[in-house]
């Protein structure tokens, strides 16, 4: 059974707002909003009068739900001159920078991966058909595709195989 107040919808005994939040969301935002506003577990914790280990559970699931976005800005993935050099050097049409943590393949796949979908999410348009070569590489791409390109259904994509032949 549903009942709608202003902001709240029952639904049997939960409780979800309007935009479909349960009351473990908006504790996990309130948390996330506190601690990434520059307090500690222990204050969030004091200020929303609960446990610490709530609080890191609440963060936890602020994370998953997509509520928390971590974003590292790094200088060298934007270096304007290295990019008109490259473009202009192997006559490319856009040039995207990325600078792994490491040189270990897993540490360049990851990079490579979201920017991979940064420019996917950017270039798809709805009719679009898709041609993709699978790899190590390309399999890193949809965890950091945005969830409205995952969701989108307006294009389709193609797997393109490819390679030698071998001849026994």
């Amino acid at each position: 059974m549903m009942r709608y107040d202003d902001e709240v919808v029952l639904v049997d005994s939960g409780v979800v707002t309007r935009d479909g939040l349960s009351a473990r969301d908006i504790d996990a935002l309130d948390a996330a909003k506190l601690y990434y506003s520059g307090l500690s577990q222990d204050e969030v914790a004091q200020r929303m009068h609960l446990a610490r280990s709530t609080i890191s559970k609440l963060l936890s699931h602020a994370r998953k739900r997509g509520f928390v976005r971590i974003t590292v800005n790094d200088p060298r993935e934007d270096d304007a001159f290295l990019c008109a050099r490259l473009s202009e050097r192997f006559n490319l049409l856009d040039v995207r920078l990325v600078s792994p943590p490491s040189s270990a393949p897993e540490d360049v796949r990851e990079a490579l991966g979201r920017v991979g979908a940064q420019v996917l999410s950017e270039q798809i348009r709805d009719g679009d058909a898709i041609g993709i070569c699978l790899s190590r590489t390309t399999e890193a791409v949809p965890p950091y595709a945005p969830y409205s390109a995952q969701r989108r259904g307006d294009y389709s994509a193609h797997v393109l195989y490819w390679g030698v032949r071998a001849h026994h």
